[in-house]
């Protein structure tokens, strides 16, 4: 059984999806996805995300994955 709780842990794009997201956060632990440009949608979105966050200094910007 992996330690999850206080640690960190990283995603690639084959693992990625809300059961893993939500089972790391209910034990407590912390998560990195790594995003790649093989799928367009989801990478324009994100980088689209950051790029309105970036010009507003982050102010107001909260991401809530429920």
């Amino acid at each position: 059984m992996l330690k999850i709780a206080g640690n960190v842990i990283t995603i690639d794009d084959r693992l990625m999806s809300k059961r893993h997201n939500s089972l790391i956060v209910k034990k407590k632990g912390d998560y990195v996805l790594a995003l790649k440009g093989n799928n367009k949608l989801l990478f324009n979105t994100v980088k689209e995300w950051f790029e309105v966050a970036q010009k507003a200094d982050y102010l107001g910007r909260e991401y809530n994955p429920a």
